[in-house]
């Protein structure tokens, strides 16, 4: 019998709360817009200068270990040619030099050694570009997260088309974006 009583009790809840829904969640909508906090793109910006700091500062804290493993990633692409390139590079002065080189290597030619070296050059290079191009993305899209935090998103907007009469012969139309 106490089990029914609770069932009873949890439902007639349970419905009062489901009748009220939109009315409180329109309230809550209203009191989430008066209480959002500016954010200043250019601060957001600045923070961008640390890795993932623009992201920490838009409190976008899921953002933040995607920007540090893409920067970490490529971080470790552009060590990883830089030591092959500054590898092969030594190969390939040792070798015109006359002196001994590492046991596999000491079987490629001067102009395969060469070949490696600058296959390596260009993938460092890329890889800096590449590093480069992910930071200021992260800085960008930091500063742009700031910018539209307070846009507003609601269902309440409108677009109203209506014709217009220019002032030379012809016909317009004016587009009006407005609420509802």
């Amino acid at each position: 019998m106490i089990n029914r009583k609770y069932i009873a009790v949890v439902f007639i809840f349970l419905s009062i709360f489901f009748i009220n829904k939109n009315n409180a969640q329109d309230s809550v909508n209203v009191l989430k817009r008066a209480q959002i906090s500016p954010r200043v793109p250019k601060k957001a910006a600045l923070w961008g200068i640390l890795p993932s700091g623009g992201q920490f500062y838009n409190k976008r804290y899921w953002k933040v270990p995607l920007v540090l493993g893409a920067l970490g990633g490529l971080y470790y692409w552009t060590e990883y040619n830089r030591s092959y390139y500054t590898q092969f590079k030594g190969y390939f002065e040792d070798k015109l030099l006359g002196n001994p080189i590492p046991s596999p290597y000491d079987r490629l030619t001067n102009q395969q050694l060469f070949n490696f070296k600058q296959i390596f050059r260009k993938d460092l290079e890329r890889s800096y570009i590449f590093l480069a191009l992910a930071y200021l993305v992260s800085i960008a899209e930091a500063f742009t997260d700031a910018h539209l935090h307070s846009f507003d998103i609601s269902d309440n907007i409108s677009l109203s088309p209506a014709p217009s009469q220019p002032y030379i012969l012809g016909a317009g139309i004016t587009i009006t974006l407005g609420r509802k």
